[in-house]
C-alpha cells in the first residue's frame, strides 16, 4: 500500500506540475498578445494624434481666413463642382442642369480636367481681391483690376466655387473643360483625355472665371492684348497639348516641314532629339524628302529635363545620361539631327563626339528657334542666374568683348554678325553644320499674329 500511494502520489504530482505548466504557458502568451496590441495601439495613437492636431489647426485657420461673399447666386463647385441642392456626396453634377449663376454676367458651360481637391490652392500668383477672395501678390489698388505675373487657380470651398484667373498678358496658359457634372482647369490640355474631359474654354489674359455646379461667370473681360511665351510651342509643352486651340506638335511638325522644304543640305536621314526634338525632325523629314531613322532613344524612367537641375554638374549628368546613341543606325551615315533649342550648349560638344565615335560621318544640327539672344525675365524658362549663361552671349563677348552689344543685329537672321555667331557655336560643338530656325517660320508654324506671341528671348521685343 505504501508503494501504492507513493506511486499514486508521484503520478498526481507530475500531473500537477504539467497543468500548472501550460496554465503559466498559457498566462505568458496572453500577457504577449495584450503587450502587442497595446504597442498597436501606442503606435497608431502616435500617428494618429498629430494628424488630428494638425487637422484641428488647419480648420481653425480655414475658419478664421475664409472670405466672406454676399453672392447669394446658390451652386457649387470644389475641383469637381458639386450640386448644392444634392445630397452633398461626393458624385458630381452636370451643371448644364442648373440655371446659370447670374444673369448679369457672361456665362458659359464649361468643361475642364485636372481635378483638385476641397481648399487646393495651386500656383496662385495673383491680384488684390474679388469679391473678398483675396489674392497673393496682388495690388490693392482694386478688386481683380489687374493681373501681374502669374496664372493660377482658387479653390474656396466655403463659397463652393473655384476661379480660375490668367495673368494680364497670357504669357502662360489657362485651360477649363468639362464633363458631365465636373469642372477641370489645368495649364496643359494634355491631361484632359484620359479623364474624359474636353476642352471648353482658353481664359483670357487678365480673364477671370468663377466656376460653380451651374455654370461659369465671367468676373473680369479679357485684355485685347497677349503676349503668350511661344516656348510653349518649342519646348515645354507636351505633344498633345493645346494653347490657344494651337498643338504643340502640329506646330513643331509645320515648322520642321517649312526648314526642310528650304534646307539644301545633303543627309541621308534625319533623327529628332528626344523629346520636344521629335516633332520639329518628323516635319523636317517629310519636308525635305528624307527618312526618319531613331539614332537616339531616350531612357525614360527617373531623368528630367537637361535645364531644370540648378547646378551644371547635375546639368551635364542629366543630359548625358537620359540619351542613348544607336551604333548601328549612326554608323557610316550622314545624320541631321533637330532638337528644340540651344541654351547653354550642356554637353552638346560631348554628345556630338559620341556620334562620330559611334560611326557618324557627318552630325548636321537643326535648331526649331532662332538663337537665343535675350534672357526670359517674364517666366524664367532658361533658368538662368544671368544672360552669361546663354551660350550666344558668350560668343558674343568672344568677338565684341562686351556681351550687350549689337544685340539687334545678332538677333537679325543672316545679319554678317548673326552668321559669325551661327558658325563659331557651330565650331565650338564640332557639327557638320548647324542653322536655326527663322523667327518668321516660327510665328507662321505657331498661327498667332506675332503681336499676340512673346519672343523676346529671340529679338527682344516684349515687355511688362
Amino acid at each position: 500500500l505504501k508503494i501504492l500511494k507513493d506511486i499514486l502520489g508521484n503520478e498526481v504530482n507530475h500531473t500537477m506540475k504539467k497543468e500548472n505548466r501550460k496554465m503559466a504557458q498559457q498566462r505568458r502568451a496572453q500577457e504577449r498578445k495584450k503587450k502587442a496590441i497595446r504597442k498597436r495601439i501606442s503606435t497608431i495613437l502616435a500617428v494618429l494624434i498629430p494628424i488630428l492636431v494638425l487637422a484641428a489647426l488647419v480648420a481653425i485657420l480655414i475658419i478664421f481666413t475664409a472670405p466672406t461673399s454676399s453672392d447669394s447666386s446658390g451652386g457649387s463647385d470644389t475641383g469637381t463642382a458639386e450640386d448644392s441642392s444634392g445630397s452633398g456626396s461626393t458624385d458630381t453634377t452636370d451643371t448644364t442642369d442648373s440655371d446659370s449663376a447670374n444673369s448679369s454676367t457672361d456665362t458659359y458651360s464649361t468643361d475642364t480636367s485636372l481635378t483638385v481637391e476641397d481648399g487646393d490652392t495651386v500656383n496662385i500668383d495673383y491680384v488684390g481681391s474679388i469679391d473678398g477672395v483675396e489674392f497673393d501678390g496682388g495690388n490693392t489698388n482694386g478688386a481683380g483690376t489687374d493681373l501681374t505675373i502669374g496664372s493660377g487657380l482658387y479653390i474656396d470651398d466655403f463659397e463652393e466655387q473655384l476661379i480660375g484667373a490668367r495673368d494680364k498678358w497670357g504669357r502662360t496658359p489657362i485651360i477649363i473643360g468639362k464633363k458631365k457634372g465636373a469642372y477641370a482647369v489645368t495649364s496643359e490640355s494634355s491631361s484632359f483625355p484620359n479623364l474624359d474631359y474636353e476642352i471648353e474654354k482658353y481664359i483670357g489674359p487678365g480673364e477671370i472665371v468663377r466656376m460653380r455646379a451651374n455654370g461659369l461667370e465671367q468676373m473680369r473681360k479679357p485684355n485685347e492684348e497677349m503676349q503668350i511665351c511661344s516656348f510653349l510651342w518649342v519646348y515645354y509643352g507636351f505633344p498633345v497639348s493645346c494653347y490657344e486651340g494651337k498643338n504643340v506638335e502640329d506646330v513643331r511638325f509645320k515648322s520642321g516641314y517649312e526648314m526642310g522644304k528650304v534646307d539644301e543640305s545633303d543627309v541621308d536621314c534625319v533623327c529628332g532629339i528626344p523629346d520636344s526634338g521629335v516633332g520639329m525632325a518628323f516635319g523636317y523629314a517629310e519636308g525635305k524628302g528624307v527618312p526618319y531613322h531613331r539614332a537616339i532613344a531616350k531612357y525614360t524612367p527617373t531623368w528630367p529635363r537637361s535645364f531644370t537641375p540648378s547646378n551644371q554638374s547635375m546639368r551635364s549628368l542629366v543630359a548625358k545620361m537620359k540619351l542613348i546613341p544607336n551604333r548601328t543606325m549612326l554608323q557610316d551615315k550622314r545624320i541631321l539631327f533637330c532638337d528644340d533649342s540651344i541654351v547653354r550648349g550642356t554637353q552638346l560638344r560631348d554628345n556630338v563626339n559620341v556620334l562620330y565615335e559611334y560611326g557618324a560621318k557627318e552630325v548636321h544640327m537643326r535648331i526649331a528657334c532662332p538663337p537665343l539672344i535675350y534672357g526670359c525675365p517674364f517666366i524664367g524658362f532658361t533658368s538662368s542666374k544671368s544672360d552669361m549663361e546663354l551660350i550666344t552671349r558668350r560668343i558674343i563677348k568672344e568677338i565684341e568683348g562686351d556681351e550687350n552689344a549689337k544685340l539687334d543685329k545678332y538677333a537679325t537672321t543672316d545679319s554678317p554678325e548673326y552668321k559669325e555667331m551661327v558658325e563659331r557655336i557651330r565650331a565650338r560643338f564640332g557639327l557638320s553644320s548647324l542653322k536655326f530656325n527663322t523667327l518668321e517660320i516660327l510665328i507662321k508654324a505657331i498661327g498667332l499674329p506675332k503681336c499676340k506671341v512673346c519672343t523676346h528671348c529671340f529679338d527682344g521685343s516684349s515687355h511688362f
